[in-house]
């Protein structure tokens, strides 16, 4: 173990409960996951060892009845329904928060509702860029309920130009009573693009935020201006506000991290997994055009949340060979998920040039899903992060 993950790691997530084993070859954390209760707060299941079991290894099962939430007829999604959160907050109560964009770009956050999680009803936008740096652009990505509160991190200060995202993007906060009325803190941007020749020296986003007993953890994606490639970040909070990037970053590098944005992250019984977007194939390495790209989701999974080992059947989803299905041009670019019941439900952004064959461009959310691996589930969680 480096110096700086084993600074970082001693600065942000020691507490009572963490193991520490010392070996001939090193220091070896064995960390339990802290889950939020809906009745109970915070509470902190076993620490189990890992086995073949533990590691969901099948491909994700494509949802038959794709697109889960398309773009439009709506004018303020007109163009893209992009990143999202969903919170289960109770049986048959379904909440979504996710990007919109519409047709002349301004990207803003719809809001949906839905009794499955399979059958969404739109309810229009419920946050819109206001501030400077946020220029035309915000987009949910990350939502936790404690104690009555919606807290939503977001990514803002893109705008659309000939076609083309253009601008930095960087992390605010914003929260709510109802999750609808939202109030944005007023020292936002909360996490800021990093110095020239960084990995995130043009680009902060898609943060994925979690509460453990010792503070905050985010994971997000950054870019680098040089090459344009996308990695992936993480830092630590005490109070999910003031972040402190981590040392090591990035944890995963462009090449590893898959060239997509965001990803369904999953910390479950001392085992965290992680389903995200990758370039398959690509004629030129720098684009992400739809019309250059193979894509398709690929697995991994870590011990600690730092170190991260591919799965055995990657890629577990690719593009969809019906030319006329939703993902048949496009699977990734945005990746996020949560857990119902024994069933982890991947959302992912999927693309088709003319949807079914008759109902023009799509661009917008679909879904695939996998067993889980644990099915004695962990604490009941209110909150919901990916």
């Amino acid at each position: 173990m480096g110096v700086k993950m084993a600074k970082f790691l001693r600065q942000s997530w020691v507490h009572k409960r963490t193991l520490f084993v010392i070996t001939a070859v090193g220091l070896i954390l064995a960390t339990a996951v802290v889950w939020i209760s809906c009745t109970t707060g915070r509470n902190q299941p076993s620490i189990v060892s890992m086995a073949a079991n533990d590691l969901p290894i099948a491909k994700l099962t494509r949802y038959t009845r794709n697109p889960l939430l398309r773009n439009g007829p709506e004018p303020y999604d007109f163009d893209k329904t992009g990143p999202r959160v969903v919170l289960k907050l109770g049986l048959g109560y379904y909440r979504m928060w996710y990007e919109a964009v519409a047709g002349d770009g301004l990207t803003t956050v719809g809001y949906a509702t839905s009794a499955d999680g399979l059958m969404w009803n739109k309810e229009g936008v419920v946050i819109s860029p206001s501030e400077a740096w946020e220029k035309e652009e915000i987009s949910p990505n990350s939502i936790l309920l404690e104690d009555g509160v919606f807290k939503m991190w977001y990514h803002g200060g893109g705008y659309i130009r000939d076609k083309r995202r253009l601008g930095n993007g960087r992390i605010g906060y914003a929260t709510s009573t109802d999750g609808i009325s939202w109030t944005k803190y007023k020292g936002n941007p909360v996490v800021d693009i990093g110095p020239a020749g960084s990995f995130d020296d043009i680009q902060v986003a898609e943060p994925r935020v979690f509460h453990f007993s010792s503070g905050y953890r985010m994971y997000y994606t950054g870019q680098n201006g040089s090459t344009n490639r996308t990695s992936l970040g993480m830092a630590s909070s005490p109070d999910g506000i003031h972040w402190i990037k981590y040392e090591g970053n990035p944890i995963l590098n462009r090449e590893a991290w898959g060239g997509f944005w965001g990803g369904a992250f999953f910390p479950e019984n001392g085992i965290w997994h992680l389903w995200h977007g990758v370039i398959i194939e690509s004629g030129d390495r720098q684009s992400t055009s739809h019309d250059d790209v193979r894509s398709g989701l690929g697995y991994m999974w870590s011990a600690d949340g730092l170190s991260w080992k591919d799965g055995m059947s990657n890629p577990v989803l690719v593009q969809n060979a019906d030319r006329e299905a939703a993902d048949h041009g496009l699977v990734g670019d945005s990746v996020s998920g949560y857990r119902d019941g024994d069933t982890y439900r991947i959302m992912y952004t999927g693309f088709n040039s003319n949807l079914f064959g008759k109902l023009g461009r799509f661009e917008g959310i679909c879904l695939a899903t996998i067993e889980a691996t644990h099915h004695s589930s962990p604490t009941t969680i209110k909150t919901t992060t990916q």
